[in-house]
């Protein structure tokens, strides 16, 4: 027992994959068809100290 979090067996999914796989639920969004919140919405890079700068990160979304 621990009060920490782990992840186990992880896997890096290209949003382009879901796309590809499954249309039924995935779609490529009209960025011109996007709401204005949709539209000011960013994705910023959670930091992790010992990773380099460019190496892929998860990520929260702020408005």
């Amino acid at each position: 027992m621990t009060t920490k979090e782990y992840m186990r067996e992880v896997m890096v999914i290209d949003p382009k994959w879901l796309v590809e796989m499954v249309p039924r639920f995935f779609k490529v969004a009209d960025s011109t068809k996007l709401s204005k919140r949709k539209q000011e919405e960013r994705i910023e890079p959670l930091y992790d100290r010992h990773d380099e700068p460019n190496s892929w990160h998860l990520s929260k979304r702020r408005a």
